[in-house]
Formats: structure tokens, sequence, C-alpha cells
């Protein structure tokens, strides 16, 4: 589910970052991000919608001091539309070099000027040869910009924040499932890495959300008495009330595999936060939890997640 703001899903990153020193950070669909206000040994790679795209690239290199991956996202029907788009965002950034270079205050900063041009470069070639040679469908982009950005760095850990609907697996167990395979990002990089790309979902329960620490070390093992019922936030807020803990991460590759009472994450759970509306726009999905992802956090109630 999306943060309720920005200084929330930033204080996350922060924290995230602070730890995980050596990783890469990838903020999707964020347009409104201020790197200058995250931690300053983090890189950010963005890919922003095409409304907002040439509103980044306006601004000079060095407020961001960071490194962007740009992508326009339209719709496949509308090919002329992301040529157009993808070609303004390399012809925006060549022609603000000189600008950028005249206004750099040292060598690093023209180096990372140079750089977002060759990378606005060749950004604009890879998607170009991606719309002649893939299947018609936005999220094939988008996990290709996402694999050239590993391709950069080899070794490097790297985080896809988005909605559950991007990042999960993407893979259809059983019928009814809201879930069409080869139709998220989550699912074309885990056929690209396979054990190697974790999906987690954030699972929140009912009032004003935000950002929760979590203890770093603890780990759970709990029993659940009484098997749950409803949806998955239903759910896991009665597993919440059973071990007392307002806050906790759920294995589910385990849960799969267990055979006791948290076998209920094997069927299919209607959700609330996953980016689909049914023909009832009841804003409800049907999702196979350990099919989709490896593990869930769950926030409950903001009052008892202090």
């Amino acid at each position: 589910p999306h943060p309720t703001g920005m200084k929330e899903l930033l204080g996350w990153i922060k924290d995230w970052n602070n730890s995980h020193p050596e990783d890469l950070v990838h903020l999707y669909g964020y347009q409104n991000v201020h790197p200058e206000k995250l931690a300053d040994n983090l890189r950010i790679y963005l890919m922003v919608n095409d409304d907002v795209t040439e509103g980044i690239v306006k601004k000079p290199l060095r407020e961001f001091g960071k490194s962007y991956v740009l992508s326009g996202q339209a719709e496949w029907h509308q090919r002329a539309l992301m040529e157009r788009e993808m070609k303004k965002v390399r012809t925006v950034i060549e022609d603000r070099l000189p600008k950028w270079l005249n206004e750099a205050e040292n060598a690093q900063q023209r180096q990372e000027a140079k750089w977002a041009v060759q990378q606005a470069i060749s950004i604009h070639e890879a998607s170009m040869f991606i719309l002649n040679n893939t299947p018609q469908t936005a999220d094939s982009l988008a996990a290709a910009m996402i694999r050239r950005v590993r391709n950069l760095h080899p070794g490097k850990k790297m985080v896809l924040w988005s909605n559950d609907l991007d990042i999960s697996k993407g893979l259809s167990t059983q019928p009814g499932d809201n879930f069409i395979p080869q139709s998220t990002i989550g699912n074309l990089l885990n056929e690209a890495w396979g054990d190697k790309y974790r999906s987690i979902s954030f699972v929140a329960f009912e009032g004003t959300h935000r950002a929760t620490p979590l203890p770093r070390s603890t780990k759970h093992s709990f029993p659940i008495t009484t098997p749950p019922q409803g949806t998955i936030e239903e759910a896991l807020h009665e597993v919440a009330l059973q071990i007392n803990e307002a806050t906790f991460i759920l294995d589910l590759n385990k849960a799969a595999r267990n055979k006791g009472p948290v076998k209920f994450l094997n069927r299919a759970l209607p959700a609330r936060q996953i980016r689909f509306v049914p023909q009832d726009f009841s804003f409800r999905s049907s999702v196979n939890w350990t099919a989709q992802f490896d593990k869930v956090v769950f926030i409950d109630r903001v009052e008892a997640a202090k």
C-alpha cells in the first residue's frame, strides 16, 4: 500500500539504507521524491511516469545529487507517445549538459552530469530496442530497465518499492487468482533471478499508518490457536491479538510448508490494498499469498504499534 506521506517513506528508506549501505534502492512510481533528503550514500534509480519526466529532467543534476534512470511509461498502444517521451528525456538532458557542467562545483558533479547524459542515450536506445522486441506490456519495459540498473552494479542488492501488484511474482496457482502470469514486473524479475528475487508485502489492519521500527534481531515462533478468517488483514489482525504483537514479519515460504494453522495462507485470500479494481468496485483482490510473496510485514493498529 502507498505510505500516507513521503516523510514516512523517506524515513523508512533512510533507516534501511543505514543498515544496508552496500545496497541499491529503486523507487518506482513515486514522482515527488526529494533525494537531497535521503542518506548521502544512497543512490536512487527513479522510473517516472511520462507526464512528469520532463519536469524532473529540467532541474540541474546538482539539485538532486543522485543518479537516475528515467523511463516514460505511456500505454503501449500509444506507441508514438512512448517514443516521443523517451526521445524527449534524451534530448532535454543532452541540451542541459553544458549548463550542468558550467554549474558543477567540483569534478564529481561534472562526472555525474556526463554520466547522466550517457545514461539518457543508452536508456533511449535500449527502450527503442525493447519497444520493437518484447511483448506489448508496460511491465516488460520496467523490468528491462531494472535489469539494466542491476547489470550496471553487479553483485549489489536492489530494493524495488512499489504497489504489491507490481512486485508480486505474478503466479496464478488456482482459478480465481487475480494475478495473470507475465503481467507484473515482479514476475519478469522472478524469471530472471529466481530465488534471488524476494518479494515482501506490507499489510496493515486499520488506522492511519506510519513507518514503524521493527526489532532487527527478534524472531518469533508462535502458535495460532484460532484459525483466522476473512481477509488477509483480518486474519493477521487475529494473529496479532493472539501473540500480543502489534507488528511482525511472517515468512511465507515456511508458512507454505506448515501443516498447522497458518496453512490458511496457502489458499486465496481477499485483500484490500492490492492495486486491482474488480467489476464490483470493492477494491479487493483474491490473492494466494504464499505464491506471490516471500514475506509479509504486518502492522496492526497504529495505537499499538508506536
